[in-house]
């Protein structure tokens, strides 16, 4: 399983887990995803603005419900992608037994430093997020692969 990890999983780490997913069937790789919140109220919706951005990429966010980050979670993941390096650092915290793990998106892409986060933005902001979450995952995809 990948897992994607931001603040109250209800609008990156869902983006981009959704993405992946989406990424992961086009190469033919059948492969668990999941989101979670290292601050997640558990069972809320996806935004609203992350559900429109991700049907325009050809997504569905309609049925995500959130989930904090467990060490159960931890647990089962083979990777661990958070959208922030603050992200990380709590993920660690909270389970240091997945060290060698757990990186930024920005990180394992090889490319920038974090994910900005679309939380209050518009649309626009949103859909910006959802094409940066892209294009990270677009560089990184193959190496996912690889690791699962």
């Amino acid at each position: 399983m990948i897992l994607f990890v931001c603040t109250g999983n209800t609008c990156r780490s869902p983006m981009a887990a959704v993405l992946a997913a989406k990424l992961l069937r086009e190469a033919g790789v059948d492969c668990a995803v999941q989101s979670a919140g290292v601050y997640a109220s558990p069972e809320c919706n996806a935004s609203a603005h992350a559900i429109t951005a991700m049907r325009e990429a050809g997504c569905d966010l309609l049925t995500h419900r959130s989930q904090r980050f467990t060490n159960e979670l931890a647990a089962q993941a083979k990777i661990i992608l958070t959208m922030t390096s603050a992200h990380q650092d709590a993920v660690l915290t909270m389970a240091p037994a997945a060290a060698n793990k757990v990186f930024t998106l920005c990180e394992y892409a090889q490319a920038g430093t974090d994910v900005s986060d679309p939380f209050g933005g518009d649309l626009r902001v949103y859909q910006q997020c959802a094409d940066q979450i892209e294009r990270l995952l677009a560089l990184s995809i193959g190496k996912m692969i690889q690791q699962i």
